[in-house]
Parts: C-alpha cells; structure tokens; sequence
C-alpha cells in the first residue's frame, strides 16, 4: 500500500500494480526475515556511497533560503555546462576508451545533479506532494487553486524546449509544411541541411538560424532520453521536424502565453492563500509562514524538479555522439555491418575492440540482434516483472464503476 500510494505521483499505473491482487503481500513474503546479502556491512557500504549529508545540508540550504539557493545553484549548472561542453567538444581520447569517457561525462554534471537531488528529496517534494495530496483528494472548489498551485514554475527547463519547439516550427510558412506527408519529411530535412550547406537558398534565414541555435542548446533531446540507442534531434532531425509540425498551424496556442497564464494564476493563488492566512493569523499564529515559506518553494526551486533527467539527457546524448562517431570508424572498416549494432555491445566490448583489431564484434553481435528481433514482436511490454517472470498486471475495474460503454 505504502509504494502504491508513493508511486502515484509518479505513475497512476505503477501505482495500480503496486495495489494489485498480483502482488499481494502474503505472495511475496520472504521465508526468512532478511536475505543474506541485508547485512549491517553492506548497509554502511551503500550509505558510503550515496552522499546523503551533503544531500540532506542541500536540501536545508534550498529550505531555509530558496531564491539564495537558487543563484548559487544556476552558477553551478552553468560551470558544470561549460565543463560538458568543452568534454562534447574535446571528444573520446582512444587510448582511454567510451567507458572512461562516460565516467568523465557524469563527473562533469555530478555537483549540479546533487544539487537537485538534495533541493527534491528535502525540499521540494515533501512540498508538491502535499499540494498534490489536497488536489487529489479535496473535492470542493479549493481542489483548483491547488491545481494551480501544481503547475506554472518560471525557469523550468521542460517548458522552455516545448516553447522553443513551437517558435522554430512557427518560423516556417504553412506553404512549406504542405509540401511534405509526414512519410516525407525526410525530404524536408535534406532541404534543410542543404541550405545550411549553402547549396540551396530556399528557406528563411530566420528559420535556419534558429534551426541551428535549437539543435545547439537541446539536440540532445528526443524519444527516451535516458537510453543511449533512442535517436535523438541531433543525429535525427526527422524526429524534430515531427516535433515541429505539430506545433505548427491555425489554432495552436504559443505554449508559452499559456506557461504565462499559469504563473500568473499560481502567484494569485498564492496571495489569495496568504491573505486569508494573515487574517486568521490570531487563531492559526504559525500559518502564514508556513504559506510564505511554501510560496518561495513553488517561486524559486519546484521548477527544479525535472532538472536532474534533464541533465542526465545531456550526458547520454554526448556520450550517444561519441558512440556514433566510433560505429561510423567501425562500420567503414568492416567489423560492424549497419547503423544501430554497436547498441548490442557494451562500453568495454566497444573499448576492447578499439584496441584489439582481431576482436570480431558481429559474433557477438549477431545473437543480441536476434533476441531483440524476438522482443520486437511480443504482444506486450510490461512494466513489472517478478524474479519468477510472472508478469504483474492492475486488477481489473469494478464493473460498478465503470460507465456505461467503456471497453
């Protein structure tokens, strides 16, 4: 009940599956108390590990002073971008190999994402769950100003591609956009990329400026980020012109006069709660720190939130790089056969066969590639699987509760 409940915020389905009769407590209960392995040495091992004090004096930092925080917090991230940035540039040293270079990579984003770990775990999420919680859970019209207390945070980061994405897809006449089906805009790319290359002078400056300055700040991002083999807008620039049609045409609100209207509707409800505070000051005494304190939260630092997957995005996507760059070398000497094989080998495989040029990689590759052909096929892809491979599924609906014509 306890993870059905946490994960709710996180994913409604998760939680379903948690809440399940499939994984029932009494199913799952070890027969001894602890495994083996659950020892006080391993324990103090892990907690070694994970720098919960720094993490913890983090989070007091951002509680105490959020908007402090935040200043010292942005110089971090624009230090730690810069050390990335110049890791992107000065590419894999291969005497050294992918893996080193990938360790290298996370080291350069390490102070900013303990930053945003220690400002979540002991700031911010004790905050949005409770508003969470009360949205969730009041039914009376209080339910939507904690509705808008949940959404409209100035500086994240998530809003600012959504925004950037709708004004570069903007900047392109419909006239232009009619011209390719969606199974053609591999055209419209190579139209691009000709006109950047100067051998063809037929988009608007305007459009190929910011065509560059977005691939720039976020061509790291795409469809699931988080794994390495997913393509991203820098290598795939058909996917971004996926992106960018559906932000284009009559009737598409800029997203950002709606993040506008949001902040705004926040900072109102945020008065409005504080006002009403100060007037039952006399009753309630310690409330309306409680809301300032809260309010600086939302103001400052919940934002912060999506940061640290967005970060970790910027680290897959220059190591995706560097990887592709290596399969290129490996495919133009024969030892790799098509684009996407490098992706069923590991960093040490890759390293060993940049060094060792008897290593025959199809021969290992070949068996992982007829595996995923076979995944490729399932009927279903589940979430949950336990150490027996049973498949975990939610409880089907109450039939009391369900309307009338739903499947």
């Amino acid at each position: 009940e306890y993870c059905a409940k946490e994960a709710m915020v996180l994913d409604p389905y998760l939680s379903s599956l948690f809440a399940s009769n499939d994984c029932d407590r009494k199913r799952y209960r070890s027969k001894k108390k602890w495994p083996k392995e659950c020892t006080a040495r391993n324990f103090l091992w892990l907690m070694r590990k994970i720098p919960i004090k720094k993490m913890y004096r983090t989070g007091k930092r951002f509680k105490k002073n959020p908007e402090k925080a935040k200043e010292e917090y942005l110089k971090v991230v624009e230090n730690d971008m810069a050390k990335l940035k110049a890791m992107q540039q000065r590419g894999v040293k291969r005497d050294e190999g992918l893996k080193q270079f990938s360790v290298e990579l996370l080291h350069c984003c390490m102070p900013s994402i303990l930053e945003e770990m220690g400002a979540i775990y002991f700031s911010i999420l004790g905050t949005f769950n409770s508003l969470d919680k009360k949205r969730r859970n009041d039914k009376s019209e209080l339910s939507a100003e904690y509705d808008a207390l949940c959404g409209g945070y100035a500086g994240d980061e998530l809003m600012k591609i959504n925004i950037d994405i709708y004004h570069l897809a903007n900047k392109l006449d419909s006239n232009i956009w009619e011209q390719y089906d969606h199974d053609e805009l591999y055209q419209l790319a190579d139209r691009i990329q000709q006109n950047i290359d100067g051998k063809l002078s037929d988009l608007p400056n305007e459009f190929l400026t910011e065509w560059s300055s977005f691939l720039d700040k976020h061509g790291y991002d795409g469809e699931d980020q988080l794994f390495i083999s997913s393509p991203r807008y820098q290598d795939s620039p058909v996917l971004l012109l996926t992106r960018l049609r559906q932000n284009s045409g009559i009737g598409i609100k800029d997203p950002a006069d709606i993040h506008h209207e949001q902040v705004l509707k926040r900072r109102q409800v945020m008065n409005q709660q504080l006002e009403t505070a100060l007037a039952q000051r006399f009753t309630r005494p310690f409330r309306p720190s409680r809301i300032r304190q809260r309010n600086a939260v939302l103001e400052h630092t919940m934002w912060i939130r999506n940061a640290p997957k967005l970060h970790a995005a910027k680290v897959i996507g220059v190591l995706r790089e560097a990887v592709l760059h290596v399969e290129k070398e490996l495919i133009d000497a024969n030892r790799l056969a098509h684009r996407g094989d490098i992706f069923h080998l590991d960093l040490e495989e890759v390293d060993k066969a940049l060094v060792d040029d008897t290593f025959d990689l199809m021969q290992l590759v070949r068996p992982r590639m007829m595996a995923h052909q076979r995944a490729l096929k399932a009927t279903e892809c589940p979430l949950l699987i336990d150490s027996r491979c049973r498949i975990l599924r939610p409880d089907p609906p109450n039939r009391d509760d369900v309307e009338e014509g739903t499947l």
